[in-house]
């Protein structure tokens, strides 16, 4: 390389490094990581502030899952966001608006629950409700659980006994 192209060289590289264009990514590398690191603050944030409202209200998980099926939401938890965005923003009648449209789901959600929870309350077992499921012809176990707990709060406990008398003998 001659004299004249060192010159040159060293000239081009020193109007580059001198050059806006070329120094703004490297001086504003660290107010752009700033502005990220904050940005990220303020919407974990305002997820801590939405979730808060959420569990401070009068609205249950049972609430959120219908709800986040309503809207098209992935899960109970983008839901029980939704739903406290909404109470930040003092909206809470589009939540009971969408809930009474959902009123069956909700119903229907709630009794699974008392189902559940009668069966797991209850004497009988995992391997009864799997005995049961194939006895009743039902689906899943899980299905079997069902019909014990709602056999267990309409107080018909004698049905599930005969029919496991049936199953076993069988």
């Amino acid at each position: 390389m001659s004299k004249k192209d060192n010159i040159t060289l060293t000239i081009a590289v020193s109007a580059a490094l001198t050059t806006n264009s070329l120094m703004s990514p490297i001086i504003n590398a660290p107010l752009i990581a700033d502005e990220i690191v904050q940005h990220k603050q303020q919407a974990e944030n305002q997820e801590n502030r939405q979730i808060e409202a959420f569990e401070s209200s009068k609205y249950t998980y049972d609430d959120a899952e219908v709800l986040a099926s309503f809207w098209g939401l992935p899960s109970s938890w983008d839901a029980k966001l939704k739903i406290g965005s909404l109470i930040l923003n003092r909206k809470n009648s589009e939540i009971d608006r969408a809930l009474n449209k959902n009123k069956k789901a909700l119903n229907e959600k709630t009794n699974q629950h008392r189902q559940i929870e009668a069966f797991g309350n209850s004497k009988y077992t995992y391997e009864d409700a799997e005995v049961l499921a194939s006895f009743w012809g039902l689906p899943s176990t899980w299905d079997a659980k069902l019909k014990i707990g709602s056999l267990i709060l309409n107080h018909k406990n004698s049905e599930v006994n005969r029919a496991l008398r049936g199953a076993r003998s069988h």
